[in-house]
């Protein structure tokens, strides 16, 4: 099912982009660490006290986050470096995997190698899920690395644990971009529909369901559901079965585009 040539060599078409990526996010995250005002929680409730709860669930409750160290990491490390730039990376590099070929119309030169379809789809799909997690720990250095620095206690267990959560999150992403492009084979369609997919995702869960509780059953049709960084560094409560959910979801995902582009007439 996997050729290592093929995991090679999307390895190192797209090694510079995720360590760009990787070295950002790392950089980002000591920076955005060491800004955080440590302020007294009296004053810190008081100043966001008219805040609408819909806002706290959308961008975490800035109350903690000015006077918590973990607080802080969940309302500005995590939200920007998962949910925007690896987000980005997964995406750009799910529609490396197929599209990218089937829109410059090269994909017969491809489905001409002595390899097939799940071989080749598979074998990409093991390259860019081990690109983004070599990404991933610049971030828990930088955001341990900051926390050191602050002189705060330093818990690298739930930051480990945010982080893993967050890249389970990226695969999901990742899948979902497969997917679209197998039906949407140009390459910035898919990744801007993907995208917007998982915008309306986030938003279902995070705010229509605070807005019309009686859709609350439905959340779990939300990855984002299982996404709870708040939980794990406001809370200091780490659930292993979050990770577990969004990677058979991730999982899900790929196993379908995996069939869609087996059975799917390319014209080329």
């Amino acid at each position: 099912m996997f050729r290592r040539p093929l995991i090679d060599l999307f390895l190192r078409r797209n090694l510079t982009l995720t360590l760009v990526i990787a070295a950002s996010a790392g950089a980002l995250s000591l920076f955005l660490a060491l800004l955080f005002p440590e302020t007294d929680p009296a004053q810190s409730a008081a100043a966001y006290a008219n805040w609408p709860p819909v806002m706290k669930d959308l961008f975490g409750d800035p109350a903690g986050a000015l006077s918590d160290v973990y607080g802080w990491l969940n309302l500005q490390v995590f939200h920007i470096t998962f949910w925007v730039m690896y987000g980005v990376l997964g995406s750009i590099l799910a529609t490396r995997i197929v599209a990218k070929e089937m829109e410059e119309k090269s994909v017969d030169i491809l489905l001409s190698l002595p390899v097939s379809r799940t071989e080749i789809i598979a074998s990409r799909m093991v390259a860019a899920s081990i690109l983004i997690a070599l990404s991933i720990p610049p971030v828990i250095l930088g955001c341990g690395l900051g926390v050191a620095v602050l002189g705060q206690p330093l818990h690298a267990g739930l930051i480990t644990a945010a982080a893993v959560n967050g890249l389970a999150l990226v695969l999901v992403m990742t899948s979902l971009t497969l997917l679209v492009s197998v039906f949407l084979p140009g390459q910035t369609t898919s990744l801007f529909t993907s995208l917007g997919l998982f915008a309306v995702m986030f938003l279902f869960s995070r705010v229509v369901i605070k807005l019309v509780p009686l859709l609350g059953p439905f959340a779990v049709l939300s990855p984002f559901h299982y996404y709870a960084p708040d939980g794990i560094l406001v809370q200091r409560a780490i659930n292993a079965l979050d990770p577990l959910v969004l990677l058979t979801i991730a999982a899900s995902l790929f196993f379908t585009a995996l069939l869609v582009f087996k059975r799917k007439d390319i014209l080329t």
